[in-house]
């Protein structure tokens, strides 16, 4: 299971461009798509490093 730690999350939807399993839900990451196979490249490209397996 992925999870996005929201309240560190600046909005910035540089991991929405690389996984269709997460959406911008008013101004902050969700995670819409717990199967998607991206999950693991978003999570390397978050400037915050705020998505994280748990």
């Amino acid at each position: 299971m992925w999870k996005i730690a929201k309240e560190y999350c600046m909005g910035c939807a540089v991991c929405t461009m690389q996984c269709s399993g997460i959406q911008m839900v008013d101004g902050y990451a969700e995670i819409v798509d717990q199967s998607a196979t991206c999950l693991e490249r978003a999570a390397q490209v978050c400037p915050r490093q705020i998505i994280q397996k748990v």
